[in-house]
């Protein structure tokens, strides 16, 4: 529903609300259209976890050994890290993902395809369309989290809870 604007218009689906886009995807196409993209987007939300973790608490380490920054800019720095390397790794699956949901039927056989249709027609860096985007979403939403993270562990050692 969010990128049908950017169809042509011949090949917008326009949907009134989402219940009606479920509605019609059931009667026009299949239900199993519902699923698409869905393996790319479960796919990306186990990299970006996987990712954002162990490079936020490796650079927090890092900084706390060689550095003498005040525990909020180790937090913020850190941060930015894991987001920069969030984006990176997950800014293919991105652009997989968004290619498949917004595909008309048989452009791409499976995410593989289209990997590989990508990168024979724009090359590796076609993968990374979006990348700076992506980046600007992620360090606000990292830096919250790591932020409010070390607050509410510092609170709970304080209180011993």
């Amino acid at each position: 529903m969010q990128s049908d604007n950017t169809l042509p218009i011949n090949q917008r689906r326009n949907y009134n609300n989402a219940f009606d886009g479920i509605y019609k995807i059931i009667k026009n196409e299949t239900w199993t259209h519902l699923w698409r993209g869905c393996g790319p987007t479960v796919f990306r939300a186990t990299l970006i976890t996987s990712t954002q973790l162990p490079i936020y608490d490796t650079v927090k380490i890092y900084l706390n050994k060689v550095t003498s920054f005040r525990p909020e800019l180790v937090t913020f720095i850190s941060s930015l890290a894991s987001a920069a390397a969030s984006s990176l790794v997950t800014s293919p699956v991105d652009v997989v993902k968004t290619r498949m949901m917004k595909m008309k039927d048989g452009v791409y056989k499976s995410s593989l395809d289209c990997v590989l249709k990508t990168i024979k027609v724009e090359g590796v860096l076609g993968l990374y369309k979006g990348l700076f985007p992506t980046f600007l979403r992620l360090a606000p939403h990292n830096i919250i989290l790591w932020q409010t993270m070390e607050l509410v562990s510092s609170l709970l050692r304080k209180y011993k809870v």
